[in-house]
């Protein structure tokens, strides 16, 4: 029978790189942590988020109209988040679309300072 510290030791290299391979199946990034107003996550592993300039126009208690790049949108508002970082970011699926209240899964604003 193997020693108890050599079964936990065992154990805790399994969790270790079970955990390690199920971050390369996402970003490994803040983004992966926030869902959509359907519950979906706003990012998948497409590279469909990027870098936008984005403003908050006006709100209610349903939906934000932003502008994006130049382009104005109604977004539900649990599809948008707080940057965690000085970049306004568009999750965008699929990629390559055009901005439009279809296509803009999530939106990130930078906290103004």
């Amino acid at each position: 029978m193997a020693h108890p510290c050599t079964l936990i030791a065992s154990v805790a290299i399994w969790a270790l790189v079970l955990s390690s391979t199920s971050a390369f199946s996402s970003h490994g990034h803040w983004l992966d942590h926030y869902r959509d107003a359907q519950q979906r996550p706003c990012c998948s592993a497409n590279n469909d988020c990027r870098v936008v300039r984005a403003r908050i126009l006006s709100q209610d208690a349903a939906s934000v109209t932003v502008e994006i790049d130049g382009v104005l949108l109604s977004l539900p508002g649990r599809s948008v988040h707080i940057s965690e970082d000085a970049a306004d970011w568009a999750c965008v699926v699929p990629p390559q679309a055009l901005l439009s209240k279809e296509s803009v899964r999530c939106l990130f604003i930078a906290a103004q300072m």
